[in-house]
C-alpha cells in the first residue's frame, strides 16, 4: 500500500499508458450488516479478468449528504403513518455520524418537507403531518433531488435512500432520463420497493418502469435494490439499508489503460463478506 503523498504524485504525473481509477465500495456480511474493520490485505480487485494493484484502500469517513424520498401517494394509505413514519425515524438514527439529510415526499408532486439538517429528530413531526394523496411522483422526485445534491454536495460523498410502492404513478420524465440525471455524479442509491402498495395499471408509470429505474440506479451506483412483500417489512428493511451507508470504503487501483468496458470484481478473503460497488471513475485524490 502506497502513501497518500505518493499516490497524489502518481495522479499528477501518470503517463498516458497508466490509468488510475477509484471506487466507492460497501462491504456487508451474510446478514447484510456493515463490515467496518477490513484491511487492504483482505481485498483484491480484478478488472476484465486481470488482477490489478490496489494503490489505496481506506474507510470512507467523509461527511455524508443524503436525500430521503418517501412515497406518500394515495395507495400507501394508512400504511404511511402505521409503517413508514417510525421506520424513517429509525433509518435516520442509523445514518453515519455527521450526516446532513433532506426529506422529500412523492405523493401528488415531489415536495421537500425537511431541508438539509443534521438534526436526527427533525423528520418525524413533518412526516406525521403528511396526508397521503394523488399518484406517486417518485421518478420526478429522483431527478429534482439529484439536481439539488449536485449543488449541495458537489465533490462530496452523497446518497439517496428511497422507500416506494409501485402503485399509480405519474411522471414528466422518461425513465432513461431519470437514470441519466441520477447518475450524473457519484451518488449511491439504496431503494426499498414495497410490492403490494397499489396497482400501477391506471397511471403513466408501469411496474416494469419502476423496477427498471430502481434496479439500474442501484446496480450502476453500487447501491442496493431490495423488495419487501408488504408495508409491514419496511420497519426492518429500511433501517438496515440506512446502516449500509456506514460500511463505505474508498479504493483506488491501477486500471487497465484505455479499456472501453470494465468488468470489475472485488474478492474478499473474509468468509461471508461481499462487496457492493458501482462504476469506477478516474481517481482525483487518494
Amino acid at each position: 500500500m502506497i502513501s497518500a503523498a505518493t499516490l497524489l504524485l502518481l495522479l499528477a504525473t501518470a503517463a498516458p499508458d497508466v490509468e488510475v481509477r477509484g471506487l466507492e465500495v460497501a462491504f456487508v456480511d451474510a446478514a447484510g450488516a456493515p463490515v467496518t474493520d477490513l484491511s487492504s490485505d483482505e481485498v483484491a480487485i480484478v478488472e476484465n479478468g486481470t488482477a490489478r494493484a490496489t494503490l489505496s484502500f481506506r474507510r470512507d469517513d467523509r461527511p455524508l449528504t443524503l436525500v430521503l424520498l418517501v412515497d406518500s401517494s394515495q395507495p400507501v394509505g394508512n400504511d404511511f403513518r402505521l409503517q413508514f413514519v417510525d421506520a424513517v425515524a429509525q433509518a435516520i438514527a442509523r445514518l453515519p455520524e455527521g450526516t446532513r439529510y433532506s426529506l422529500w415526499t412523492t405523493g401528488d408532486r415531489p415536495t421537500k418537507v425537511v431541508d438539509f439538517t443534521d438534526d436526527r429528530g427533525a423528520a418525524v413531526g413533518p412526516l406525521r403531518r403528511v396526508f397521503p394523496q394523488g399518484g406517486n411522483r417518485v421518478l420526478d422526485a429522483i431527478v429534482e433531488a439529484a439536481a439539488e445534491l449536485r449543488k449541495t454536495a458537489e465533490g462530496a460523498r452523497a446518497a439517496m435512500l428511497i422507500v416506494s410502492g409501485t402503485g399509480v404513478g405519474f411522471t414528466d420524465v422518461p425513465r432513461e432520463r431519470v437514470l441519466d440525471e441520477g447518475l450524473r455524479q457519484p451518488l449511491r442509491f439504496l431503494v426499498l420497493q414495497v410490492s403490494d402498495l397499489g396497482a400501477p395499471e391506471s397511471g403513466e408509470v408501469s411496474r416494469f418502469d419502476y423496477e427498471y429505474v430502481f434496479q439500474n440506479l442501484a446496480r450502476r451506483s453500487g447501491g442496493r435494490h431490495e423488495v419487501v412483500l408488504s408495508a409491514m417489512g419496511v420497519s426492518k428493511a429500511l433501517p438496515a439499508l440506512a446502516a449500509e451507508l456506514a460500511a463505505g470504503y474508498r479504493l483506488v487501483y491501477d486500471a487497465l489503460p484505455g479499456a472501453k468496458k470494465r468488468k470489475l470484481e472485488i474478492k474478499v478473503a473474509r468468509p461471508g463478506v461481499v462487496a457492493r460497488f458501482g462504476e469506477s471513475q478516474p481517481a482525483r485524490e487518494p
